[in-house]
């Protein structure tokens, strides 16, 4: 049985005799190549029935799970449906705990770089393409803009900052060839020869403190009246410009938010290379660095009442990009961060499919706008995640639904039209596949007969019009069609939308691999 080296008093090996699936510690090339994603030095493929022999170990966890243990040296573990970050945790008699992080890859990808593609592809259409859906927001959380204490996550600063950046750009030119200025007085101790003016707090400071005043022969006015004497120097209140106001503030904290979430975003490895992210940096620099915020302190209190960010241009607009930005601490985009940080590849598909699936059905039933609902506690309302659509139709989101049956079932999506008929569809990263090889031209993809049955039950339970398997493939060839006719011919898209079409299926949808 080929073994690998845990660490010291822990080793794992494997029955599985092809090389390409042994859990193994990274070249160092391979290690250097994909740490900055997170990749860990040792990686194991998912239903590999894995031995660990462990010198003086009481209990070994695989991840949350408990390792069968066969004799005292000896445990057994199958990592099932686990694929992403991991961890192998050694319990030691003497009580010293030791932790190995493992990625778990997918038996579907031969390679850690071809597993590591498809990972990179699903983001990549995240940010380029679904997630620039319009969304609303159903919870009194909407209104609010103070910043949480839970930080926004790296893929919504890169969708607001790509998808708002001319927005940005010109809400700071207004800004800059027109700051807001307000008018200050400022109390001086001039020369009297200086003075202009003499006020009543002038002549009280004069009338309390006499031993200021001194003889003069000058022909002033102020001596006629004190015999005589006048004060050398005078208080007087002096009229300024100043550009250091709680609106200006506020332009240079967000603007210092944004360029700071900008720099993250060069250093992270997928993003470092993408130009329009470079542009905003740029940007957001000059702007910092303009000369005007040279006399602009901190902003301490945010000017909720401020008639400034609500009507002057520029300003107006800067604070709904403010808004917008916080609700990037949304419970949706830290989940899909969550999901990309933990390379759980089976969710983050789940989610792409969301998105893929709502830009699908806009084709066929119009504009879409997702909205949301929370809680007062601002968590996500199960089931609370909906795309409604021009039409009148909608589709939703990880929504249990009515049934006949004792077990209510929750597929992952479930489509809704005007005349209120149910379309059913579940997101599945598996499928069957001919040959071993993901590359080849010849590749076949098919969904699994036990998805297919899913199907089944999802549209008998629901009362569904259809149900329909989504899973990793882009050749509509494979697709596959079971009408309650008997019929298994290729429907079109818009047709089993709006059609009177009955059955169930398995639609292909794959997010595209860049190239390099």
């Amino acid at each position: 049985m080929p073994t690998t080296k845990l660490h010291e008093g822990v080793q794992v090996r494997v029955r599985d005799s092809i090389a390409e699936y042994q859990p193994h510690a990274l070249s160092i090339e391979e290690y250097a190549q994909w740490r900055e994603l997170g990749i860990p030095r040792f990686v194991c493929f998912e239903w590999t029935e894995c031995f660990f022999d462990a010198t003086n170990v009481a209990q070994l966890f695989c991840g949350n799970e408990l390792a069968e243990k066969i004799t005292n040296n000896l445990f057994r573990y199958t990592f099932k449906n686990q694929i992403g970050h991991s961890h192998i945790r050694a319990e030691f008699n003497d009580g010293r705990i030791v932790t190995t992080d493992i990625e778990v890859l997918s038996r579907k990808f031969p390679s850690i770089e071809s597993h590591l593609q498809f990972f990179i592809a699903l983001i990549d259409d995240l940010f380029s393409q679904h997630l620039a859906l319009p969304f609303e927001i159903e919870s009194p959380t909407y209104f609010g803009v103070d910043e949480s204490l839970e930080p926004p996550t790296l893929l919504f600063v890169y969708h607001f900052l790509s998808s708002r950046a001319r927005a940005i750009e010109q809400a700071i030119q207004i800004i800059l060839s027109s700051p807001h200025r307000l008018l200050t007085v400022e109390r001086e101790r001039i020369p009297i020869y200086r003075a202009n003016r003499v006020d009543v707090d002038s002549i009280y400071a004069m009338v309390t403190h006499p031993e200021q005043l001194q003889p003069t022969n000058a022909n002033l006015a102020i001596a006629k009246k004190f015999k005589g004497h006048a004060p050398f120097h005078i208080f007087q209140d002096t009229p300024t410009e100043t550009l250091d106001t709680p609106e200006n503030r506020f332009v240079k904290h967000f603007l210092e938010i944004l360029f700071a979430w900008s720099e993250r975003l060069i250093d992270h490895p997928l993003f470092r290379e993408r130009e329009s992210l470079k542009q905003v940096r740029g940007l957001l620099e000059m702007a910092k660095q303009n000369p005007m915020f040279d006399d602009v302190g901190e902003m301490t209190m945010f000017p909720t009442t401020s008639t400034v960010l609500l009507k002057r241009d520029g300003y107006r607009e800067l604070l709904q990009l403010y808004r917008e930005f916080n609700l990037s601490r949304m419970p949706i985009w830290r989940a899909v961060q969550d999901a990309i940080d933990a390379r759980d590849i089976a969710k983050l598909y789940e989610y792409w499919c969301l998105f893929k699936l709502a830009q699908e059905l806009e084709s066929v039933c119009g504009k879409a706008v997702f909205k949301f609902n929370f809680t007062v506690e601002g968590t996500l309302n199960e089931g609370k995640i909906v795309a409604e659509f021009a039409d009148g139709s909608k589709l939703a989101y990880n929504q249990q639904m009515a049934s006949y049956s004792s077990t209510k079932p929750r597929p992952d999506f479930v489509f809704e039209d005007n005349c209120q008929r149910k379309i059913i569809f579940d997101a599945k990263f598996r499928f069957n596949q001919e040959d071993g090889c993901v590359e080849s031209d010849a590749i076949v993809r098919t969904a699994k007969e036990e998805d297919i049955s899913v199907a089944h039950r999802y549209k008998d339970e629901s009362q569904g019009r259809a149900s329909f398997i989504i899973f990793p493939n882009d050749n509509p060839n494979d697709d596959e069609y079971y009408s309650e006719t008997g019929a298994s011919k290729r429907i079109p898209f818009a047709e089993l939308v709006k059609g009177n079409w009955r059955g169930v299926g398995a639609i292909g949808m794959m997010p595209t691999q860049r190239s390099g």
